[in-house]
């Protein structure tokens, strides 16, 4: 496969990339079981890294993250 991600890269984004990856592979490979569960890690993933934003935000700007919600 080959491919690789900047090594400067966020965890969680290399994750991401690797997942998408994964993905991409399976569904050429007509796997629908194994793509549903890297779907379910990529929206885990991508709820956990906008949780994180919100928490960094709220550190800056309280008021903003008021209005939001973190679930």
């Amino acid at each position: 496969m080959g491919r690789r991600v900047p090594e400067n890269l966020p965890l969680t984004d290399a994750a991401v990339q690797y997942l998408t990856w994964a993905l991409e592979e399976l569904e050429q490979l007509d796997h629908p079981s194994a793509a549903h569960h890297v779907r379910v890690a990529l929206d885990d993933l991508r709820a956990h890294k906008h949780q994180s934003e919100l928490l960094k935000l709220a550190d800056v700007r309280p008021d903003l993250v008021a209005k939001t919600r973190l679930s």
